[in-house]
């Protein structure tokens, strides 16, 4: 599995090359985001920048996830931004998109993966859907 690794001052830099021709060949259903670190999240939002869409969770334990299935539409690399809070201080990623890697399999239905590794670092990635 690809993943790309955000640091959040970097963030712009890595994203911004996303070749738009590969975008539209996924379909996406479900979007999942993990707290890999040893942080409590509380008020954790996924904003969708283009279409003002919103996914959140009250709170994500350490080592736990949150995540949303919605009807399968074309993936369009919208740009978005995760929020969330640690000991009562907020955390952004600002604007990012989650790139695809190329072990996906054009034409798949996939999943967009934020995984939260600490306060200054995600990781964001799409993976395939398994088979029903």
């Amino acid at each position: 599995m690809s993943k790309g690794i955000i640091l959040l001052p970097l963030f712009l830099a890595s994203c911004a090359t996303m070749d738009k021709s590969e975008i539209y060949d996924y379909s996406i259903n479900e979007i999942i985001i993990r707290n890999s670190s040893n942080d409590y999240l509380k008020s954790v939002q996924l904003k969708v920048e283009k279409n003002h869409g919103i996914f959140g969770c009250s709170y994500i334990i350490s080592h736990a996830e949150c995540s949303t299935t919605f009807p399968v539409r074309a993936y369009a690399g919208n740009w978005i931004n995760i929020t969330w809070q640690i000991d009562g201080v907020e955390v952004s990623t600002g604007n990012i998109r989650i790139p695809v890697g190329d072990d996906i399999k054009r034409g798949s239905v996939v999943r967009g993966v934020v995984e939260i590794r600490n306060s200054r670092e995600i990781s964001a990635y799409i993976e395939n859907q398994l088979s029903p």
